[in-house]
């Protein structure tokens, strides 16, 4: 990853739904991109959300960038968890359900404190239905 203009790219064979956009030299853009889905925490989005977080968090000390805005496609920011995913996962073992739903929360959360940790202003742009988990990456904003 390099702290020039536009989209740093994604691996071509994979659906990405967060996107990480330099804006300048100055700014970069995190938007999560599912409105289909209103921006639910899929195991997909968190993964790209790990990882777009982790390549700015490595990126920092290289680079000038000041700004972070933190925003969702569509017309919700994020509703939280995706209870579609947890269906289908609860019709096999109870535990192994459990088991998901904890991964899953402690993979937010570290998702969270590294944002938490970046030096830069982080501006969010909420708007729409902000539900569970989405208050947690609402909340790790500045303003």
């Amino acid at each position: 990853m390099t702290a020039t203009q536009g989209t740093v790219p994604a691996s071509a064979s994979e659906t990405r739904v967060v996107r990480l956009t330099v804006s300048t030299a100055l700014c970069v853009t995190i938007e999560l991109n599912d409105p289909v889905r209103f921006n639910a925490q899929s195991r997909l989005l968190l993964s790209d959300l790990k990882n777009a977080v982790r390549g700015l968090f490595e990126l920092q000390p290289y680079s000038a960038i000041a700004a972070l805005a933190f925003s969702g496609v569509g017309a919700h920011f994020c509703t939280g968890g995706d209870l579609s995913s947890r269906k289908d996962a609860s019709k096999g073992q109870p535990e192994s359900s459990l088991q998901d739903l904890t991964a899953s929360l402690w993979g937010q959360s570290q998702i969270v404190r590294q944002m938490r940790e970046l030096r830069m202003i982080k501006c969010g742009a909420v708007f729409g239905k902000l539900i569970g988990g989405g208050v947690a990456f609402a909340l790790v904003t500045d303003w």
